[in-house]
């Protein structure tokens, strides 16, 4: 899955807080595919981590942090994205 970049912006605030975004430069590695691997944490006296996921297909997914796991459920981010009417419309509409 890849997003354009500039169809994100810098910074994305949201509930939890404000997560600044990778380069949108061509070329960066501003994102990863999750295949188990290992993200460095800062060191520090830190109580959460918050992670910004999206998937092609509603799924699921295990993160672990020491000897703390838990399973969260990554929704489906995909579809019309600057479309006003999506909607497709069959020929008994149009009769």
């Amino acid at each position: 899955m890849s997003i354009p970049a500039e169809q994100l912006p810098a910074k994305l605030a949201t509930e939890c807080g404000v997560f600044q975004l990778g380069s949108g430069a061509p070329g960066a590695l501003n994102a990863l595919t999750c295949r188990s691997q290992r993200i460095a944490l800062p060191k520090g006296s830190f109580n959460r981590v918050y992670l910004l996921a999206a998937a092609t297909a509603d799924t699921t997914g295990e993160f672990a942090a020491g000897a703390s796991k838990a399973t969260f459920e990554v929704p489906e981010w995909t579809g019309f994205i600057g479309q006003y009417d999506d909607r497709v419309w069959g020929l008994e509409s149009i009769i």
